[in-house]
């Protein structure tokens, strides 16, 4: 059990200013140390080892407040510091936290670092991928056995820490994905002088590509067959409020959430999720993609309304038009999330009902939109401001092959009037 305080030692060489200590006891071992904080002694209360705040005084009062909060956060890494160690399972001392706690608390060091990279995301509105970099960080460092100095990573750590990935039974674009996230913190790192081996010769022997991956889209007959599952009937003779009831009624909310999605020309879950009723004005739905900002405009087709209206008793007091986000006290990225995981749980069990042969996911319904696009030959550039893209470089990402029966109607349409037969000299002939 490790004790962590906060004392207070006047300085006569500052008026009645003085300092605040951090002093931590573990094993019957003392290790004490300076913050950079100054306090006068009337501002200090000694028995509860906190901050006195002021009443009249609001500018000392903020300026002691973030003292406060300084304090707080000193706390929180010291036992944050103390629980990775513990569950390192190697034996340690006072020195060994205050040694991870230094670094810990270094902007020198992956930890330090990736956290300022990512509060500076957070600050622009960029919380998934403020998540995404502190998930790879966060991986990186317990490969490593606990944090380190930027300054000491080398190739062949990168190399070892991809080997382990692999050992894990990873994918290639997921491998990529680790490690392009760790390539972008060691070329801000190197920006900025704190690392000492170039991201170039770091990365040259490590996948940062993209692989081609399995057709994600369904195809015209597997959607036919998705379409086709009758989830209302198949309630209708379940005992109202059942668990089997419940399974159904979840998944008929997936099958229409996937339907949506497929006939507003792809659009994410996310952005379905976010979807506000002030956002469809007559008979066009705009909107913003999450993630590129990209305005989109959609008409609301009969389909469309047809889903929209099924849902209007589950959001008439919300200002949603799907009941994704329901908690106005959660965090709306956490309940998103959270609602994603349902979501895709609901359409595995749709894909096994409905026997299909492709994997159904979240993004299937974007992906068939696009391929089908595609495969009745709109230009990509249409498919791409329909997706919301911020490049043709992405769209065409999805649109990696086209169908087999599409490529055999271009063939027949280039090559019917030159058939081998019609020449009494072809080569075909059988001699």
């Amino acid at each position: 059990m490790v004790s962590i305080t906060f004392y207070y030692r006047p300085l006569s060489s500052i008026g009645n200013r003085g300092s605040l200590y951090i002093r931590i006891i573990y094993c019957r071992q003392v290790k004490q140390w300076a913050l950079k904080c100054r306090i006068a002694e009337y501002e200090w209360d000694s028995k509860e080892c906190k901050v006195i705040l002021p009443r009249y005084d609001k500018e000392r009062a903020e300026q002691l407040r973030k003292i406060s909060g300084k304090l707080t956060h000193h706390a929180n890494m010291l036992r944050e510091v103390v629980s990775e160690l513990t569950h390192s399972g190697k034996k340690f001392d006072v020195k060994e936290i205050y040694r991870s706690y230094l670094l810990y608390d270094s902007e020198h060091s992956i930890r330090g670092y990736t956290r300022r990279m990512t509060e500076e995301m957070d600050r622009n509105g960029q919380s998934r991928s403020a998540y995404a970099y502190r998930g790879v960080a966060q991986a990186f460092m317990n490969f490593c056995g606990g944090d380190l100095l930027l300054d000491s990573i080398d190739p062949s750590l990168i190399c070892s820490f991809e080997n382990s990935i692999k050992q894990r039974g990873c994918r290639p674009n997921t491998i990529s994905h680790y490690m392009r996230i760790l390539r972008v913190i060691c070329n801000r790192a190197c920006s900025e002088g704190l690392m000492k081996h170039s991201t170039s010769e770091m990365f040259r022997q490590v996948f940062t590509g993209y692989a081609q991956t399995p057709k994600r889209a369904l195809s015209e007959g597997d959607l036919s067959r998705l379409l086709a599952v009758n989830l209302p009937s198949m309630m209708s003779v379940e005992p109202y409020g059942s668990r089997r009831y419940r399974q159904l009624q979840g998944m008929y909310m997936a099958w229409r959430l996937f339907f949506f999605a497929f006939h507003a020309c792809g659009m994410c879950f996310v952005d379905m999720a976010r979807l506000r009723k002030d956002n469809i004005k007559g008979d066009i739905i705009s909107y913003r993609r999450k993630k590129t900002r990209r305005l989109i405009e959609i008409s609301v087709t009969p389909s469309i309304q047809l889903i929209i209206d099924s849902f209007a008793d589950d959001t008439k007091d919300s200002p949603y038009v799907f009941p994704m986000l329901c908690d106005e006290g959660a965090p709306i990225r956490r309940q998103y999330e959270t609602s994603e995981r349902i979501y895709n749980r609901r359409l595995k069990s749709l894909e096994q009902m409905a026997g299909l042969e492709r994997h159904l996911s979240g993004h299937t319904a974007r992906h068939t939109w696009a391929s089908m696009g595609k495969n009745k030959l709109f230009p990509v550039g249409v498919l791409s401001a329909c997706l919301g893209h911020a490049s043709e470089k992405t769209t065409r990402i999805y649109l990696a092959s086209f169908n087999h029966e599409v490529l055999a109607e271009a063939n027949r349409s280039i090559t019917q009037k030159y058939h081998p037969d019609r020449n009494d000299n072809a080569w075909v002939k059988k001699v």
